[in-house]
């Protein structure tokens, strides 16, 4: 079978949607994500999780950095001035008795590249809109080993109620954008971002 597709009863190929194709591509990349994140651990510290947000934040900060230049360069047909995250982050952090001078001395990830395609951007922001999606069982476990109150959850708490819709939304935005012959560039662009973060995580 040629990847990117699958078989429907009628014996013919029935293509993949979009977000179908970079689930199947990232599959290996995110599996091992999950193994690099202390958070659904019953032993849990209240130390691990915040050394977590910082981490993240030094990788979400260069990455929304690249995605307000495309928006610059190319509009904002995805909503990403609503999928920005590090101000969710910082208030975490915040809570956590993080000072901002901290705070504003994280390191930063340095290896984010430039994002030059409608393609490439939708690769990134699977990224992050799938892990804001599966946030909310990181929350659950956070509230039961930590027992943290919402102004410690920000990050892990995403849209709320809205983000089941954001998701949708994204999905809809992103089949409409990206056509077929482009699938390859997102996924391409969705694993190195994987990759990057995962380099990042073990790293820092």
């Amino acid at each position: 079978m040629n990847l990117g597709q699958s078989i429907v009863p009628s014996g013919r190929p029935a293509k993949l949607s979009l977000l179908e194709f970079l689930k199947t591509e990232t599959a290996p990349q995110h599996q091992a994500i999950e193994s690099v994140i202390p958070l659904l651990k019953p032993d849990l510290t209240l130390a691990e999780y915040r050394t977590h947000l910082i981490k993240m934040l030094g990788f979400y900060l260069p990455l929304e950095a690249s995605l307000a230049e495309y928006c610059r360069k190319f509009g904002d047909a995805l909503s990403i001035a609503q999928r920005f995250k590090t101000q969710w982050l910082s208030a975490d952090l915040l809570a956590l008795a993080v000072s901002a001078e901290n705070i504003a001395d994280t390191p930063n990830c340095d290896k984010i590249s430039p994002i030059s395609s409608t393609a490439e951007c939708v690769g990134v922001l699977y990224v992050i809109e799938g892990a804001t999606l599966g946030a909310q069982v990181i929350r659950r476990c956070l509230i039961k080993h930590l027992d943290l109150d919402d102004t410690k959850l920000r990050f892990y708490t995403g849209y709320g109620s809205e983000t089941l819709a954001m998701w949708h939304a994204f999905r809809s935005q992103a089949q409409n954008l990206v056509d077929e012959s482009a699938y390859n560039e997102s996924g391409k662009s969705a694993c190195e971002i994987f990759r990057l973060l995962l380099e990042w995580l073990r790293a820092s």
